[in-house]
């Protein structure tokens, strides 16, 4: 069953009648919910390859996938990337890339996404977003705002992140995490991962609890490039310099995802203490 806690707290928020002032609720921009037989081309590409026809040999940190069409699938409802332990294009394992790059982008918002992260060493999923267009340069000075970073070799760690600044090895990063406690972890069951993007503040939910912001004065001196459009891309990549070592007793492994949704603005939220279990 399909629940967050925006979907909760929707009782607070209502349609004010025509003689009112303007309802503060957030207007939903866009939205992939998967649940049709294929992947919804008007929203998404499917990449392939390793990055070499890019630039981007290894897409830039080493991993180890070929990415192709056949492990990207529509199963009961969702979104399925796996993950396969076999050779194809030179390499050791498959896996599944997509974007909207030239068909769906982006400026501000509350962008959300309620997934199953897959278990394993070396795997790396993530919901995550790059310019539309190299306005201020290459990566990352036209910046990268990660929804959702998790590695399968720290399962207990879940959060999101900005890259920006001057071209490696110059570049700079931030962002937010969320540690559970010893024996958990964040792919043991589905999770809602939202980040909400304003012109001069990126925070970061997990199940609608706020765990970090950056502001452009923490940047600072270097350049706030989340100011221009940008694309989603959704993953799951293999080893490399960021996943690294790989168990393949775990493959073949699933990233699933419910929907991704957009909305204009963050929906109501609660506060107060909060105790993960």
């Amino acid at each position: 069953m399909r629940t967050s806690l925006a979907i909760l707290l929707s009782v607070f928020c209502f349609r004010a009648a025509p003689a009112q002032p303007a309802s503060p609720c957030p207007q939903l921009l866009w939205a992939d919910e998967f649940d049709g037989p294929t992947l919804d081309s008007r929203n998404w590409n499917i990449l392939s390859g390793d990055g070499c026809d890019l630039g981007v040999c290894g897409w830039g940190t080493h991993e180890l996938q070929w990415y192709q069409r056949e492990n990207v699938t529509i199963t009961d409802g969702a979104l399925r990337i796996r993950a396969r332990p076999e050779r194809t294009g030179g390499k050791s394992y498959t896996s599944g890339r997509i974007s909207t790059h030239g068909k769906r982008k982006f400026r501000y918002g509350f962008i959300e996404a309620r997934m199953k992260l897959p278990a394993g060493a070396g795997l790396w999923p993530g919901l995550w977003m790059l310019g539309d267009r190299d306005r201020y340069g290459s990566w990352p000075r036209s910046g990268e705002l990660d929804v959702i970073k998790w590695l399968g070799r720290e399962p207990r760690r879940a959060g999101g992140a900005i890259h920006y600044g001057k071209e490696s090895p110059e570049n700079r990063q931030g962002g937010a995490e969320l540690l559970l406690r010893p024996g958990r972890s964040w792919a043991d069951d589905w999770h809602t991962y939202a980040v909400s993007w304003e012109p001069e503040i990126i925070r970061w939910f997990v199940d609608g609890y706020e765990i970090g912001r950056q502001t452009s004065t923490d940047v600072a001196p270097e350049r706030w490039p989340f100011d221009h459009e940008f694309y989603l891309i959704l993953n799951l990549a293999v080893g490399g310099d960021v996943g690294g070592a790989v168990d393949a007793s775990d493959l073949p492994a699933d990233l699933l995802v419910d929907y991704v949704r957009v909305y204009d603005s963050k929906p109501p939220t609660l506060s107060g203490p909060r105790r993960l279990t």
